[in-house]
């Protein structure tokens, strides 16, 4: 991904990507305590990118198999 693309990509919010995860703001932020989520920090700000999201994804249905 080059840096133009990249800075196109949307950002999303703790409660959108925990929506989007199916889990609680919560558990995400205890995830990204945890190091278990990869995450961009805004000043005291989290956000996460869709890719950040397909990363976590990828892995759980990893472990399933």
């Amino acid at each position: 991904m080059d840096l133009n693309s990249r800075s196109q990509e949307r950002l999303m919010r703790v409660t959108e990507a925990a929506e989007r995860l199916s889990l609680s703001p919560l558990t995400l932020y205890s995830w990204v305590s945890q190091r278990k989520i990869p995450h961009h920090k805004i000043g005291q700000l989290l956000r996460f990118t869709e890719e950040d999201l397909a990363a976590v994804v990828e892995r759980v249905e990893a472990k399933e198999e």
